[in-house]
């Protein structure tokens, strides 16, 4: 008697609903605490039901870590592009990185909670496109002291390793519907990091 609902509710769903629903789980249960009936259980259906959309549970998180580097870094390849000298575009990199983080929280979560999680080969993937983004944004740096508008005597590695340390602890603390908005707390963030970077 019930099978027609349940069979319209597995047209219903689609595979970004079940990526959205698994990266809420992901974040508030961990990746290991999360099985594909929980997931099917937030969305109506059976479990059986997901396996229209998705293969297994790891699918789930490398598409989910592929979508955070591909938000992190879409438009830093634009700010790179850019005819801007040096430290706007290291300003600009640090901008689009904290908005990022800050309007994906979930994603970013899983990012750095779960990373441990991935198999091998999407593993080595997800830390290849890292790597390349911190040289990038290395380069970045390095232009910048080169211009005079970031000081010498810092080491581009550090500088870079605190920048994203601090960008991306975002998710354990922000709540974008604060009274903090997302623009506002990078103005904070971009004065007050560059007040350390400045040459004195």
């Amino acid at each position: 008697m019930n099978s027609e609902p349940i069979r319209r509710r597995h047209r219903l769903i689609t595979r970004p609903m079940i990526v959205d629903t698994a990266r809420r789980l992901f974040r508030e249960e961990g990746y290991r605490g999360t099985t594909l009936e929980m997931v099917a259980a937030e969305l109506g259906v059976t479990r059986a039901a997901l396996y229209h959309w998705v293969e297994n549970k790891e699918s789930l998180l490398c598409e989910i870590h592929d979508e955070a580097l591909d938000r992190l870094v879409g438009r830093f390849q634009a700010i790179q592009e850019a005819d801007l000298p040096p430290g706007d575009k290291l300003a600009e990199a640090i901008r689009n990185h904290l908005l990022i983080v800050a309007g994906n929280l979930d994603a970013i979560a899983v990012f750095f909670q779960d990373e441990a999680s991935l198999p091998e080969e999407p593993a080595r993937r997800i830390t290849r496109r890292k790597r390349d983004y911190d040289h990038a944004l290395e380069a970045l740096v390095r232009a910048a002291q080169a211009e005079g508008t970031v000081r010498a005597d810092l080491d581009p590695r550090v500088t870079v390793e605190m920048l994203f340390g601090m960008c991306n602890s975002l998710y354990h603390w922000y709540q974008p519907d604060g009274r903090i908005r997302p623009r506002e707390l990078a103005d904070e963030v971009l004065e007050m990091v560059f007040g350390g970077l400045r040459p004195r």
